[in-house]
């Protein structure tokens, strides 16, 4: 039995949020039937970015953020002021316990060279 692999991806941050991140994780699922990912952030941006793709929407769950933290913000503030944001949540929610997280390109790119060992 193949092991699954879960990722949270931050679909607020970065450029072209949340459509490249969304795209992103279409594109993974399709290629790769061992991931399970968990997009964080505002519920009905997200859902209207995947309604656009095709893709076992089994393999890819919303996870609701109230807040998004913006590129501005003092970074250690934003982290403890903003738990419910996009790249904070993950971090407390108890399906995280074997999750990767990707919040920021580095983070996604060390995601697919793991998977691709």
């Amino acid at each position: 039995m193949e092991k699954i692999v879960k990722v949270a991806l931050d679909a607020m941050g970065g450029d072209n949020a949340p459509a490249e991140p969304v795209k992103g994780a279409v594109e993974a699922v399709n290629l790769d039937s061992r991931l399970k990912i968990y997009i964080c952030g505002k519920e009905p941006e997200i859902r209207a970015e995947l309604e656009k793709y095709k893709y076992n929407t089994e393999a890819i769950e919303i996870v609701h953020c109230s807040e998004v933290i913006d590129p501005a913000e003092p970074p250690v503030k934003a982290v403890r002021t903003k738990k419910d944001s996009s790249m904070v949540r993950p971090a407390y929610s108890p399906w995280l316990t074997d999750t990767i997280s990707a919040s920021s390109a580095i983070s996604k790119i060390a995601c697919i060279a793991r998977l691709a060992s």
